[in-house]
Parts: structure tokens; C-alpha cells; sequence
């Protein structure tokens, strides 16, 4: 996985949010049913402890986002990561 900014590839615009592509939108209704503050505040601690580094805990973050929320992103969500 490549490191970059939120600017990359106009992440910051949100058109990810705004797209139709199925490639873009797998998954998008299951997370968010769960995500919420607490997630949040799980995906902020691993990016202050390791900055543009955290995707690299991504397995990490998810287990304790699910061991929080009591899911399985890995299990039933495509590009969990």
C-alpha cells in the first residue's frame, strides 16, 4: 500500500463518497451502518503514534475497530482497508 496525502487523487473533494463506480462503492452501505466516533478515535491514535505510516497497521486498526464494534470488516467487506 502507498503512503500519500488526503489531496492525492482529490481524496480531500470527496467524490468517493459521491461516485456510482462499483469498484468505489463495494461495501460502502455495511461500513457505514457501524462506523462511528469510537472509529474514529481508533483510526486518530494510530495515525498520531505512527503518522503517514498507520496504513501499515490497517489489520490492527480493523481488529480493534471490530473488537469494539463487535464485526468482521475483514470477513464481509471488500477493500476493508
Amino acid at each position: 500500500m502507498s503512503i500519500y496525502s488526503i489531496d492525492f487523487a482529490g481524496i480531500s473533494s470527496g467524490w468517493y463518497r459521491k461516485t456510482t463506480e462499483e469498484n468505489y462503492i463495494s461495501g460502502r452501505e455495511e461500513i457505514d451502518r457501524y462506523w462511528n466516533l469510537t472509529c474514529d478515535l481508533i483510526l486518530t491514535k494510530f495515525v498520531e503514534k505512527y503518522g503517514t505510516f498507520f496504513p501499515v497497521f490497517y489489520k490492527d486498526i480493523i481488529e480493534e475497530i471490530d473488537s469494539v464494534l463487535q464485526t468482521n470488516f475483514e470477513e464481509n467487506v471488500r477493500y476493508y482497508e
